[in-house]
């Protein structure tokens, strides 16, 4: 009921479906999304919805980074690909979005070597160094190092590992 989205009841049940099979910090964002979406369009509905509505209230988010921009896309794209696979809705409108081109920042995002060993000489703390050190080290998430408990880490032939739940609660070892 939180969801205040359509008038529609059967949209609220999809809606609700497809939330539910997502995780907790893709339920928000997604939920606020089409929360945005279909405040923009008042009185529409899932089935009434068509390519134009999708591709002209994503324009309206120009002045957002590309990247927000593409994910207010897949966002819709998942929303309304599911209700299609449900059997929902006949067709997809959101089918002929195409993704924003973003320009790779990855290297401002990455620290020096040089960088890190800074931060390691100023942290006084043993348990910060060694959780600076296994993000560097690792590239985990922040979320996925905050999951880390003792029972984490199992020792094996080839030395230590460290099994890290990640995004869907899928769990790798590193």
């Amino acid at each position: 009921r939180d969801l205040l989205i359509t008038k529609n009841g059967e949209d609220i049940a999809i809606l609700g479906s497809w939330l539910y099979q997502k995780g907790l910090k893709t339920q928000r964002y997604y939920k606020r999304i089409v929360r945005e979406f279909f405040a923009f369009y008042p009185g529409l509905t899932l089935k009434t919805t068509q390519i134009t509505h999708l591709a002209l209230f994503l324009k309206t988010y120009g002045i957002n980074a590309d990247s927000t921009r593409n994910t207010y896309k897949n966002a819709l794209s998942s929303l309304f690909t599911f209700a299609l696979k449900t059997g929902y809705l006949e067709k997809n409108p959101a089918l002929a979005l195409e993704n924003i081109k973003t320009t790779d920042r990855l290297h401002s995002k990455i620290l020096s070597r040089e960088q890190v060993e800074q931060m390691l000489l100023k942290e006084t703390s043993l348990r910060n160094k060694m959780l600076l050190k296994i993000l560097y080290l690792t590239g985990i998430r922040v979320e996925e190092i905050s999951k880390l408990k003792k029972s984490s880490f199992h020792t094996s032939e080839n030395g230590l590992i460290m099994m890290v739940e990640g995004k869907g609660r899928k769990v790798r070892s590193l």
